[in-house]
């Protein structure tokens, strides 16, 4: 057996509702690939939004395995560049974004 070793990127401001760790160390414990939390249903987007406007792809957070982060980064990416355009399983834990400005 190896220790899976992961990263947790979040946006400032955001927070994660009770519940998180369990949803995220069963998801890291299967080693599913990336992943990001369920919004709070209070802050969802309204769907208009979620269909003409792309968002910040760490609105919602994203684990990625230490692996896979390696691979993808590169001098001048962000986390921001890191989350965008990967296929991510939605968890069940929820997160409260943070506050839109």
């Amino acid at each position: 057996m190896h220790a899976v070793t992961g990263s947790l990127f979040l946006e400032p401001g955001a927070r994660l509702v009770d519940g998180w760790i369990e949803a995220m160390a069963v998801h890291v414990e299967r080693m599913q690939g990336p992943a990001c939390f369920t919004r709070s249903h209070a802050h969802r987007r309204p769907l208009f939004a979620r269909v003409f406007s792309p968002g910040n792809p760490l609105a919602d957070g994203l684990l990625i395995s230490k692996r896979q982060a390696m691979a993808l980064s590169s001098p001048g990416k962000n986390a921001v560049d890191l989350a965008r355009g990967l296929a991510m399983k939605r968890l069940r834990a929820e997160i409260i974004p943070a506050a839109l400005k």
